[in-house]
């Protein structure tokens, strides 16, 4: 609660890395949520705000700025009420904050009230404040000197000796230390240079075998290329072959329906021509039927003047 007539709900996330690849920035999400906007209640209060406590909630939010509280009667959302209902009783502050924690890496600062998850935390608490105050009161002792004697004046010259033999000792220690990390990270860069120069002469052994397979490759690729231009042109002739057999089958063809046009005329102008003739022929045969009876009545006139003027002399 932030006043007395609103809360502000917040999605604490961790947002990953941030521009500076530092990790678990952190990724806030806030509502605010007026009295009218929210249960009276303390009990439906508490069962309202433990139904917006989940990711899916929060799905929405980017694109139309809206929640989807979760469904009161999930067992889930009665149990994150029972640890809120304390703060929604008569008795709660009138302002106050309550962090639900359920980040592995979630560290407790100045929090009113903190609600564990069970995943996480394995506790049985519900609620828990995150500082207990206690008040002290100053307790002023007097001690009087003369019960605690000063001691005598420490001399540092007779130590000399003894601190540059502690100084010598660490400066060795250190020294062989320091070679020995130094011979130590010099063995380590050792290692990883011949791991990298054992990868360095693989990858230049496989990418000469990539190399010389990929000339392969294009040798045979040429080849299948040169063939199929070859089968290509053959393929080009055989059609310019069948198109100019094509061309002399239509011609033909051409021909022949002429030929058969013409037929057909030369068949029905000699059948005219037949008739014609024939029709001529038997003109004149009828006219030469004609003059042969003609003649063979003449001949007979004749026979019989002949026979009638012979006849008599006998």
């Amino acid at each position: 609660r932030v006043n007395h007539s609103g809360f502000l709900f917040t999605k604490l996330s961790d947002g990953g890395c941030d521009s500076f690849n530092r990790n678990h920035s952190m990724q806030m999400d806030a509502v605010y949520l007026t009295n009218e906007q929210v249960p009276n209640i303390a009990q439906h209060k508490a069962l309202f705000f433990a139904s917006l406590c989940f990711s899916s909630v929060w799905e929405d939010w980017e694109k139309f700025k809206r929640l989807q509280p979760v469904d009161e009667h999930e067992p889930k959302v009665a149990e994150i009420a029972e640890k809120l209902l304390e703060l929604f009783s008569e008795t709660a502050l009138s302002v106050h904050s309550l962090f639900l924690a359920s980040h592995q890496y979630f560290t407790q600062r100045e929090v009113d009230r903190i609600v564990y998850n069970d995943n996480v935390h394995h506790d049985k608490d519900l609620l828990k404040p995150k500082y207990a105050t206690v008040k002290t009161e100053p307790v002023h002792v007097f001690v009087s000197s003369s019960e605690y004697p000063l001691p005598s004046t420490f001399s540092l010259i007779k130590y000399v000796p003894f601190i540059i033999i502690v100084v010598l000792i660490l400066s060795i220690a250190g020294i062989s230390w320091t070679a020995w990390h130094w011979e130590n990270k010099v063995r380590i860069v050792q290692a990883d240079y011949d791991l990298l120069h054992a990868e360095y002469v693989e990858t230049k052994t496989l990418l000469t075998d990539e190399k010389a397979e990929t000339t392969e490759l294009k040798k045979n690729l040429l080849e299948r290329m040169n063939e199929f231009n070859n089968t290509k042109n053959i393929i080009n002739k055989q059609l310019q072959q069948i198109q100019e057999k094509d061309s002399r089958i239509e011609k033909l063809e051409d021909d022949i329906t002429k030929l058969k046009t013409e037929l057909q005329d030369s068949r029905k102008n000699a059948d005219e021509s037949l008739k014609k003739e024939n029709e001529l022929l038997n003109s004149e045969n009828e006219k030469l039927n004609k003059k042969v009876n003609q003649i063979r009545q003449y001949i007979e006139e004749i026979h019989k003047i002949v026979r009638n003027e012979l006849l008599p002399e006998k």
